[in-house]
């Protein structure tokens, strides 16, 4: 077997077998990928799924709907649920509640921001159904700004009643700086 000498340049190669210098001739680089797509890092958006330094909340709230038409009731979370002023928040969906519903259940629950309506989700209904309870889950995604606070608004469509109910809020919140920071944009 013939051996080389080193020459100065490269890797010494004065003792290696001429066989084994082919084995290390593309130490270092990478074959061009042929017919692959590129792999990246992907972020999927905060908003989307709950980040690592994302901060769970959830808000479960009952009272008493007074019967006859017009009655309302806002069920508002004992703390107040608040998004922080430099943070950012999403409702990942709402719960509404009703003990012992009959056929005359017309009743409506508004998730509210700041005491206002949210546009869709302001007409969360059941239907009306003798039962001992009715659970209906409303799940979604609602993007909320910081300084916002959230309750629910039960209103009595009909004289019937009164009601027991009820309404969970679940969610997460997050950092503004930290989504900044992910997403390059500081």
């Amino acid at each position: 077997m013939r051996r080389r000498t080193y020459d100065g340049a490269g890797p010494d190669i004065k003792n290696t077998p001429v066989d084994m210098l082919q084995w290390g001739s593309n130490r270092g680089r990478f074959p061009d990928p042929k017919g692959e797509i590129a792999r990246t890092a992907q972020v999927p958006p905060y908003w989307q799924l709950k980040p690592p330094e994302g901060i769970d909340f959830f808000a479960k709230m009952t009272g008493t709907l007074a019967a006859g038409a017009g009655s309302i009731l806002v069920l508002a979370p004992s703390p107040v649920l608040r998004i922080l002023p430099d943070y950012k928040g999403v409702v990942a969906g709402v719960t509404i509640f009703i003990n012992a519903p009959l056929a005359t259940l017309d009743i409506t629950f508004s998730l509210r921001i700041n005491a206002a309506p949210v546009q869709g989700w302001d007409q969360l209904e059941s239907f009306a159904t003798a039962a001992n309870a009715l659970i209906i889950p409303f799940p979604g995604t609602l993007q909320i700004n910081g300084g916002s606070q959230l309750d629910v608004l039960v209103t009595n469509n009909s004289a019937a009643g009164p009601w027991d109910v009820g309404a969970n809020i679940a969610g997460w919140s997050w950092a503004r700086i930290n989504e900044d920071i992910a997403f390059g944009r500081i």
